[in-house]
C-alpha cells in the first residue's frame, strides 16, 4: 500500500518537458507560419510537440510601423529541431516525469530580403497576360502555304 501511494504521488507531482520555439525575424513583425499554420507576429514563442523538422513561413506585411515603401520577399525555412539529451530511449521517460519541468527552448532568427515591389508587379502582369493572352499554337510549317487543303 505504502509503495503504490509514493508510486501514484511521484506521477501526479511529475512534472513534463515543456518544448518551445523561439521564432525572430529581422525586421520584427513578419506574421510567422509554421508547419502551415498562423502563430502570430516576430518574436514570437510557439510551443511544440516534436523534434526534427519544421516548415517555417515568415510574411512581412507593413503595418505601418516601418518606413514608407519597404517591402520584404515571404522567406520560408525548414528548421531542424535537434532533441536533447535527455529526450532520448530511455532517458526521456524519467525527463517526463522530473519534478517541476524541464523548459526545453529553441530559437531560429530569419532575416527577410527586400523585394522591389515594381519588379514583382511586372513579373505578375506578364503572368496575367500569359493566361488571359495565350500564345497561339505553332502552326505546322509543312502545310501549303496557298491556303488550299485540295491536293
Amino acid at each position: 500500500m505504502h509503495r503504490s501511494l509514493v508510486v501514484v504521488v511521484a506521477i501526479l507531482l511529475g512534472g513534463c518537458v515543456e518544448r518551445r520555439l523561439l521564432i525572430e525575424s529581422d525586421p520584427a513583425g513578419a506574421i510567422a507560419f509554421l508547419d502551415g499554420f498562423p502563430v502570430g507576429r516576430t518574436p514570437v514563442s510557439v510551443e511544440f510537440h516534436h523534434y526534427g523538422t519544421h516548415e517555417l513561413l515568415l510574411r512581412y506585411a507593413s503595418n505601418g510601423s516601418g518606413k514608407a515603401g519597404e517591402t520584404y520577399a515571404p522567406k520560408r525555412e525548414w528548421v531542424e529541431v535537434q532533441a536533447p539529451w535527455y529526450q532520448h530511449f530511455p532517458i526521456d521517460f524519467l525527463a517526463e516525469f522530473w519534478p517541476g519541468g524541464i523548459v526545453d527552448e529553441h530559437r531560429v532568427r530569419v532575416t527577410l530580403d527586400r523585394s522591389d515591389p515594381s519588379r514583382e508587379l511586372d513579373a505578375f502582369e506578364k503572368r496575367a497576360e500569359e493566361r488571359v493572352f495565350p500564345a497561339p499554337p505553332p502552326t505546322d510549317d509543312s502545310s501549303d502555304s496557298s491556303g488550299s487543303s485540295h491536293p
